[in-house]
């Protein structure tokens, strides 16, 4: 495959100018990545965050702030500079109404629940609820802002795909993925 072996000759280089790390470790970040494509993981992360975005209330929403959906690095450039190793992440962002501003939390615990009772797992990292399932690569984030002087309370959901080796950034995959938004 021309895309790990390209991943794996940029760990070597790396490691050479760096004599920082032991090839083991360098090859076992790699030796982790899935066998999904970007693309493959496109739609089931992209799905998820819709599905997510359907849950929320329609009563508590005054407008929908932001949706996103691009590729990211990874790995972190002192093991992947090139940006070889990818994950999809889709985000949406939700204005809530000012009267149901003091409900934001308790809205985005009932939005998580909704998927735990269909047997997603849940815990708390970094303000926010994270979620996981056997059964799905894609890994959601859900978090309450509340209001603030100025801006409106908003409910934040992101969803990231597994991490995947690519041709980079600049690749035909990639590019092609991000320009058929």
């Amino acid at each position: 495959m021309p895309r790990k072996l390209a991943l794996y000759s940029a760990a070597l280089v790396l490691l050479a100018l760096t004599g920082c790390a032991s090839p083991a470790a360098e090859s076992s970040a790699f030796d982790e990545l899935g066998d999904l494509t970007l693309v493959e993981s496109k739609a089931p992360t992209q799905f998820l965050r819709n599905e997510a975005a359907s849950r929320v209330p329609t009563v508590v929403v005054q407008d929908v702030a932001e949706t996103t959906d691009a590729s990211v690095a990874c790995l972190g450039a002192a093991v992947d500079p090139d940006g070889l190793a990818r994950q999809w992440n889709s985000t949406a962002v939700f204005l809530v109404t000012n009267s149901q501003a003091a409900r934001v939390v308790t809205v985005t615990d009932g939005l998580a629940t909704s998927f735990v009772d269909q047997g997603w797992s849940s815990r708390q990292a970094d303000g926010s609820t994270v979620l996981t399932s056997a059964t799905s690569p894609v890994v959601m984030r859900l978090a309450a802002v509340p209001k603030a002087t100025g801006m409106h309370a908003q409910i934040l959901i992101t969803t990231t795909g597994p991490c995947v080796v690519t041709d980079g950034p600049e690749s035909d995959e990639v590019t092609g993925l991000e320009s058929s938004l």
